[in-house]
């Protein structure tokens, strides 16, 4: 009965100011009987799935009060539960629990896990009420929002340093960032969010963690031009189907150099580190380069050369020039 589940919830509410731990414990109990309830028809599995939801009350209930994992165990009891009614007649919108699941798990800093459920809730809301009504819910707001924090980081931290050098990009990144689609956007801004807490310490979890780091953007270059048209080849002949016909393609194209050792690689990337820009075309050339250089290496070394992992400043310096290069693709795109 509706009432007994209401009693419960209320149960809960109360308990948790009390006892997070009690909370815990009388979950399981609760989910049982929510699920119980929808099976009898004495609720409406339509009535809880968007943000008046006995599921959403206890799991934001659990998100504020940072006790992740139990949120994440009620909008994954949501999210499966919806998919087994979903093999009978009727369409049900997973969207509010994959978009709370993924909040949860952004919160954490897990991007990783937490993009895919947010992309996911952005497709289900246009899947299943329309792109118009889509705007007013919960994912659609926040994917609007990671938006607007992405403009704000590009435009603040990147774009008046370009801008130095080339003068043919505008204050506003939105200008180009709509070039690209949703789940393109959220890779680039969760690659931006680039953590201060990190160390450059040589523990193999932090030199995945930066190692990964700098090959994202250069898979991001890369897949960028692949967006151009009849795109094709490796990147050397997609840089080169893109841009053959700009001023500094010349320039690419004679200073760009290939590496058979570590000692080749040092040597030339310091080489590009320490061009002096006399001009828009020696600047776009060299970034470019340096992000053609730096895909070759990253797709076949990993700590041949570790000072790349452990000199914050040469790390930074490298990642850097190679958003500058993904910002000059997506804008002349």
């Amino acid at each position: 009965m509706k009432k007994k589940v209401d009693h419960e919830l209320h149960s809960l509410k109360r308990k948790i100011d009390d006892s997070l731990f009690e909370v815990k414990k009388s979950t399981g109990k609760y989910l049982h009987i929510l699920s119980s309830e929808i099976d009898k028809g004495t609720i409406k599995l339509e009535d809880n799935i968007y943000d008046k939801s006995y599921w959403n009350d206890i799991g934001s209930m659990f998100l504020r009060y940072a006790s992740y994992s139990d949120a994440e165990e009620v909008y994954n009891h949501m999210i499966h539960l919806i998919k087994e009614k979903e093999k009978s007649p009727g369409e049900y919108n997973k969207a509010l629990a994959y978009y709370q699941y993924g909040i949860s798990k952004i919160v954490q800093k897990n991007y990783d896990e937490g993009v895919p459920y947010i992309l996911d809730a952005i497709i289900e809301d246009i899947k299943k009420v329309g792109i118009d009504k889509s705007n007013s819910l919960y994912a659609s707001k926040f994917n609007t929002e990671i938006m607007l924090n992405l403009e704000e980081i590009l435009d603040k931290q990147y774009l008046p340093n370009i801008k130095i050098h080339y003068n043919g990009i505008g204050d506003k990144s939105n200008a180009f960032l709509n070039k690209l689609n949703e789940s393109e956007k959220m890779f680039f801004y969760k690659i931006l969010i680039f953590p201060d807490y990190i160390d450059f310490k040589q523990d193999i979890y932090t030199k995945n963690f930066l190692f990964n780091r700098l090959r994202e953007l250069c898979l991001l270059f890369e897949h960028i031009l692949r967006k151009y048209p009849s795109a094709n080849g490796m990147l050397g002949d997609l840089i080169s189907n893109a841009f053959r016909s700009e001023s500094w393609y010349g320039l690419y194209n004679s200073n760009r150099k290939r590496f058979n050792t570590i000692t080749e690689f040092d040597t030339i990337l310091n080489s590009y580190l320490s061009t002096i820009f006399s001009g828009e075309d020696l600047f776009i050339s060299t970034i470019i380069s340096q992000t053609h250089l730096l895909r070759n290496y990253l797709s076949h070394y990993y700590d041949q050369y570790p000072i790349l992992l452990s000199n914050k400043s040469l790390y930074e310096d490298c990642m850097k020039r190679i958003i500058y290069g993904i910002i000059y693709a997506t804008h002349m795109l």
